[in-house]
């Protein structure tokens, strides 16, 4: 069972990777094709916390985008993500289960 949830949990990184890069582009100008970027997350007992960076800067990583989602399994969760550093999304009083229900919340 451990490794079948693994597999599934991947595949909605692969796809919370991809919303970040797009929404990086969508809300940040300076977005380039030649930008390489990093995906940072902290899957905590009841949070989800990630970044997306351009590590390609020859100033050093700047982040396009962050984000965290707080007290997952309960009915009070809520959602925040800030993109180009305002908030982009704020969401209260969430009813996220599980982690993966957190991953779909998050795109």
């Amino acid at each position: 069972a451990g490794s079948s949830s693994t597999v599934v949990l991947s595949s909605h990184w692969f796809r919370v990777v991809a919303m970040l890069r797009v929404a990086a582009r969508r809300h940040l100008s300076s977005a380039s094709a030649t930008s390489t970027y990093v995906l940072t997350i902290n899957a905590g007992s009841s949070s989800i916390k990630y970044g997306v960076f351009d590590v390609a800067d020859a100033k050093g990583p700047r982040e396009h985008c962050s984000g965290v989602l707080e007290e997952v399994g309960s009915s009070a969760s809520r959602l925040k993500l800030v993109v180009g550093g305002e908030i982009a999304r704020d969401e209260r009083d969430l009813s996220i289960a599980d982690h993966g229900a957190g991953l779909a919340a998050i795109r």
